[in-house]
């Protein structure tokens, strides 16, 4: 409990049972004042004459009181999705990458699926290429790791081969209209462990 006397600047706290004193105080007329968490502020009137060696006690009760919480607002809005998509709009709730769920893409009208990609952090994309900065850094180390992408969970991307299909043009035939959900996974950190063989970096479409 902290207690104060006033007028004046003299505080102390109590100890484990409750008793507390003040020393050398002048005399005069005080008001105490007792605070503790949980109870109402207590203040209490007192005199202190100027009799040498004087001691005055006292007795204070105080009331346990209501505290005052700060309001929290909570808010959401419901997400409308395919029953088949649970598991996708579960990694959307996790939040461990970047994702445009229907009504995002809508909302942004992009004019195509790399339209769309251009606006997640660290992902380059031009006419004939297009580049995660992670997979670069794993070039660099001499990974053979790539950029896989997903169709509905089937991958689409092949490299090393004579039917050798690569990111940039898978995505060159992917219509925007047909997608409910784009997961987009930048490093390998953060891909789901299902979709990790060979891969720098991941991009899930599912269409609607």
């Amino acid at each position: 409990m902290e207690l104060a006397l006033l007028p004046g600047l003299r505080t102390t706290r109590s100890d484990s049972s409750g008793a507390f004193s003040f020393v050398s105080v002048s005399p005069g007329d005080y008001t105490l004042r007792a605070r503790r968490v949980g109870f109402e502020v207590t203040t209490q009137e007192v005199s202190v004459d100027g009799a040498t060696g004087s001691r005055v006690e006292m007795l204070m009760a105080m009331r346990t009181g209501a505290q005052l919480l700060a309001e929290v607002t909570i808010s959401g809005q419901r997400v409308m999705f395919p029953a088949r998509l649970s598991e996708p709009y579960s990694r959307v709730a996790r939040g461990r990458g970047s994702f445009f769920t229907r009504e995002l893409i809508d909302s942004l009208q992009p004019w195509d699926i790399k339209s769309l990609l251009q606006r997640v952090p660290g992902v380059h994309i031009n006419d004939r290429s297009v580049r995660f900065a992670r997979c670069d850094s794993h070039a660099v180390l001499g990974s053979d790791a790539r950029i896989q992408i997903y169709l509905d969970g089937v991958r689409l991307t092949r490299y090393g081969s004579s039917l050798s299909l690569d990111a940039n043009a898978v995505l060159r035939d992917v219509v925007i209209s047909a997608v409910q959900l784009v997961e987009v996974y930048p490093s390998i950190s953060s891909v789901p462990p299902e979709y990790g063989d060979d891969a720098c970096a991941v991009i899930l479409i599912w269409s609607r």
